[in-house]
């Protein structure tokens, strides 16, 4: 059965046209960030205001004359060619390869997450970072740097040894809400390196056949392993959440030469400095096909909110060993929980 389904999330929606299994395969990666509905009137659909997205080929009657024909191969990530008809007056986008479903909710995924953050960095002036977030009783703490720098591993510990919800792991966006820094996680899969469940003593081979994404069946599986938000809920004793106030920004740095872990809380200078550096430059960089159908936006003019959330927040450093993770977790708790 194909239906039409409403997803929102902040006051904004998109539709989806699709059928049964593939919403429930939609659902399950992307709720509790999305309200996940059946459409009841069909013409809310076509309000041209909303972004429509298929992945049924000819839903549409398109003329050639309308749409815009985007193909894109993904060969740096051993995926599938991808091809989109869009319609831009109209807003739709029909996604007519790949033919392997799987891939296809991955890229619907994709798809409804970036129409999003596009809307909300418009809209609702949110700030992008390359950061997660994570949430103990009533402290929302999120962990930035670039990549290699311990976002993921420190954010893993915490799932398996510091009992914390979870929000996001590598794209926090931030939004001043009533004078306090809220983040927002996003349902972006989390890329773990091999080698990090080892260190978590996690059994990798007993956790791989229980995942969904479709890239641990590509070459990427001898580095890395690719987990969904809520497949994280089937892993550790956590909750996934979508968003908390941020009390604390945690910058983690990997040391071998240490074996017990530090941290240093940083001057405002250097806080809203390292901010600055984690600052996401480019919220499109993996949606490029369709930057065109939305409208560039100054992220300078965001630089305030590095202002404000160098005042509201405490910003630290956490010095680490990678072979010693969970003593991290323990200093962490000690001193800021």
């Amino acid at each position: 059965m194909i239906d039409w389904y409403k997803v929102r999330r902040n006051g904004y929606a998109i539709f989806l046209y699709t059928d049964l299994a593939s919403i429930e395969f939609v659902k399950k990666s992307i709720e509790p960030y999305y309200i996940i509905n059946k459409v009841i009137s069909v013409s809310e659909v076509f309000d041209s205001s909303y972004w429509k997205i298929s992945n049924r080929p000819d839903s549409f009657k398109l003329t050639s004359d309308k749409i815009d024909i985007i193909q894109s191969k993904q060969r740096v990530l051993d995926e599938p060619e991808r091809v989109f008809f869009v319609e831009a007056h109209e807003r739709i986008i029909e996604l007519i390869k790949p033919v392997d479903t799987k891939w296809r909710d991955q890229i619907v995924i994709r798809l409804i997450r970036d129409i999003f953050r596009n809307y909300f960095l418009t809209n609702d002036s949110m700030s992008f970072f390359h950061g997660g977030l994570i949430k103990s009783k009533n402290l929302g703490i999120a962990f930035m740097g670039g990549k290699k720098s311990g976002k993921t591993s420190s954010i893993l510990s915490f799932l398996k040894y510091g009992n914390v919800d979870y929000a996001t792991n590598d794209d926090i966006s931030i939004q001043i809400i009533d004078d306090k820094v809220h983040g927002f996680g996003w349902p972006r899969t989390v890329s773990v390196r091999n080698d990090t469940f080892d260190v978590l003593e996690m059994d990798r081979a007993s956790i791989i056949g229980r995942l969904r994404h479709p890239s641990n069946g590509t070459i990427w599986k001898n580095k890395a392993t690719f987990i969904y938000p809520n497949e994280l809920e089937q892993l550790f004793t956590t909750k996934v959440i979508s968003n908390s106030e941020v009390n604390y920004i945690v910058f983690p740095t990997f040391d071998k030469d240490i074996y017990t872990p530090n941290l240093r809380e940083l001057n405002r200078s250097e806080f809203k400095k390292l901010l600055e550096l984690n600052m996401e430059p480019d919220i499109n960089r993996y949606f490029k096909d369709f930057q065109r159908y939305f409208p560039n936006v100054d992220i300078s003019s965001n630089n305030k909110v590095l202002d404000i959330i160098s005042e509201k927040c405490h910003g630290i450093i956490l010095n680490q060993n990678f072979r010693n993770l969970k003593q991290s977790v323990e200093l962490v708790k000690k001193e800021l929980m």
